[in-house]
């Protein structure tokens, strides 16, 4: 399977349930970018899609109950880039549906920028107050 995003030290927060589920939700964004590689039917793109946007919920309200249980002080910032990050897959779900070709693409890129960036600056910013108590 090729790898559209290959997860390295650089991502890990150290914090084995997170960066657990940060590896699965790479590896649901590859499968996605395999099946566009090989220009597989739209119904399984979709189907991969589904399940990212059904990780993407178990992945968020994880981080979620942490931030309550531990009182991270920028839950609310935190959140609204969570929300914002489910509005624009739940766009990019409904403009795939009208155009699958180039919005496979579009999602791939999407994806890639935002984790990378999400991974590497947001979540880094909770490692202090979550690492060695989850």
């Amino acid at each position: 399977m090729k790898e559209l995003f290959v997860w390295n030290q650089t991502y890990e927060l150290g914090i084995q349930t997170i960066d657990e589920q940060h590896k699965k939700w790479l590896g649901i964004m590859n499968k996605l970018y395999n099946s566009f590689v090989k220009k597989e039917a739209s119904d399984k793109v979709l189907s991969i899609i589904k399940e990212m946007e059904d990780y993407t919920i178990y992945h968020f309200s994880s981080e979620e109950r942490f931030f309550k249980q531990f009182g991270f002080i920028q839950e609310s910032a935190h959140l609204k880039l969570h929300n914002d990050f489910k509005l624009e897959l739940k766009k990019l779900k409904t403009e795939y549906e009208k155009s699958p070709l180039s919005l496979t693409y579009k999602l791939m890129t999407f994806m890639q920028t935002w984790l990378r960036a999400h991974i590497l600056e947001a979540d880094k910013q909770y490692v202090s107050l979550l690492k060695g108590k989850i």
